[in-house]
């Protein structure tokens, strides 16, 4: 997770995978190829995922058969910052603390 978190760009082929979560809690910029297995098998997971995980924000896709530049990367990762982080901080910020989370799921029981 150290190196997920530390690197200056990474890439994925899934837009819900469990290590993106570490990207934008500390606000590190990520880059999706294609929306995933997960979005594409599930319309309803995509639509709510795309609500919750991200806040109804746009999450726009590379072209993978477009050569990359480093300048390219860096001007869509300084967008990143009002278009995914923002919004995406603001709704995680509301959520429980997952102690106070399990102890309301353990009296719910």
């Amino acid at each position: 997770m150290a190196f997920l978190i530390g690197a200056e760009y990474v890439f994925y082929w899934n837009i819900f995978s469990a290590s993106i979560l570490g990207r934008l809690l500390n606000s590190r910029p990520a880059f999706f190829f294609a929306r995933g297995h997960m979005a594409d098998d599930n319309a309803l997971m995509m639509d709510k995922g795309i609500s919750r995980y991200y806040s109804g924000v746009k999450i726009p896709y590379l072209e993978q058969t477009h050569a990359l530049t480093n300048s390219e990367l860096a001007g869509l990762a300084a967008s990143h910052e009002a278009e995914i982080f923002r919004p995406f901080l603001e709704t995680v910020r509301h959520l429980p603390h997952p102690r106070t989370l399990i102890q309301q799921l353990l009296l719910n029981s």
